[in-house]
C-alpha cells in the first residue's frame, strides 16, 4: 500500500476513534469533554465524518 493510502487509513481510524470517544463519554459518562455539550456533539461529528471521509479516500480503486 503506498504511503498516502497508508497514512489516510490511519487518520481516518483515529479521527474515528477520537470522534467515538468524545460521543462516548457524553453518553455514558455524562461528563462533557469540553464546557459545552453541543460542542461535544459538533467536534464527534466532525471527527467522525471527517474520519469516514479519510478512510474512503483510502479505498482501493
Amino acid at each position: 500500500m503506498p504511503a498516502p493510502r497508508t497514512f489516510s487509513l490511519v487518520l481516518g481510524v483515529v479521527m474515528i476513534a477520537l470522534g467515538l470517544f468524545v460521543a462516548g463519554r457524553a453518553l455514558y459518562l455524562g461528563a462533557a469533554v469540553t464546557r459545552s455539550p453541543l460542542l461535544d456533539v459538533g467536534f464527534a461529528l466532525f471527527f467522525l465524518l471527517r474520519g469516514a471521509m479519510y478512510l474512503r479516500a483510502a479505498r482501493p480503486r
